[in-house]
């Protein structure tokens, strides 16, 4: 019996496809986003997401709120690209602008550039999606030093500032938007019981994230091939069948894996704001049963 989960990025499932598909291994990939990643094999199943979906609902999002002149500022790789680009195509089709873009190069260091250059184009929403870490700690923060956090909607549509990542961020970040498929603070019992523990086992800021919660809604898909195969000799295209179409709740709510083997699952739309005194994804709305 082989079953494989994990990776991270979308370039490492793609190239490990072929291998997948010679050897029949069914694949589940935790969070991996780039689109069309399940074509490239009929042994791959999705537990991340596809980065088009959070892009769209952000774009809904600004909508809803009444912006209508976007600005777009992602870094120059695939994910980012995508990202932009359903965001840019739902924001025009409700009616919006696109009053300025970048792509930002990886190798940057300095973002108050692209910050002024935001301030100038005076946009009612900026969309963002850049690299954990160093990258979007040093973008949230030009944006906000520029005043810009508290003037207009700031949304990122990447896990830019996810609870456990907040506390590399000053106060400046506080006002800050963004649409993930999970967030720490969802007020469920399975997502409740995770929180406890990781932050039991691991310390206060070892909160759910995106990499945590797709290895677990992962795990429980590959339970599901496995438990389908009991008592059977191990057939990977028999395991991954039996997951087509099965819905189960997850860390990060209800989750549905289609016939495609992509996801149908909901989107949230969170803030950043101070609750007793710590920065916080609070969640605002939730944009359920979305497949992009």
């Amino acid at each position: 019996m082989k079953v494989i989960g994990g990776l991270t990025l979308s370039s490492e499932v793609a190239a490990v496809a072929p291998v997948m598909t010679d050897a029949k291994t069914p694949f589940t990939s935790f969070s991996a986003a780039a689109p069309g990643l399940a074509a490239k094999s009929p042994y791959f199943v999705r537990a991340g997401q596809d980065v088009r979906a959070s892009g769209q609902a952000a774009a809904r999002s600004a909508l809803k709120n009444g912006k209508r002149h976007a600005y777009t500022a992602v870094s120059d790789y695939v994910a980012g690209q995508q990202a932009e680009e359903a965001f840019t195509a739902e924001f025009k089709a409700g009616g919006g602008e696109i009053v300025g873009q970048d792509r930002i190069p990886l190798s940057t260091v300095d973002y108050a550039p692209y910050a002024e250059r935001i301030a100038n184009a005076n946009p009612d929403v900026v969309q963002i999606f850049v690299p954990t870490g160093a990258p979007a700690v040093s973008m949230l923060q030009a944006i906000g030093a520029r005043g810009l956090m508290k003037k207009i909607m700031v949304i990122g549509t990447g896990a830019e500032a996810e609870d456990n990542d907040l506390h590399l961020f000053n106060d400046s970040i506080d006002g800050y938007y963004s649409v993930m498929y999970m967030t720490a603070q969802l007020d469920t019992p399975l997502n409740k019981w995770f929180r406890e523990y990781l932050v039991g086992k691991f310390g206060a800021e070892a909160l759910p994230n995106p990499h945590s919660v797709g290895a677990y809604d992962g795990m429980t898909i590959i339970a599901r091939m496995i438990e389908s195969q009991a008592g059977k000799q191990f057939d990977a295209d028999a395991a991954v069948a039996s997951v087509l179409g099965y819905s189960f709740e997850g860390l990060r709510g209800p989750m549905k894996i289609n016939d495609d083997r992509e996801l149908t699952q909901n989107y949230y739309l969170r803030q950043v704001q101070k609750v007793d005194g710590r920065l916080e994804n609070v969640l605002l709305e939730t944009f359920p049963n979305i497949k992009p």
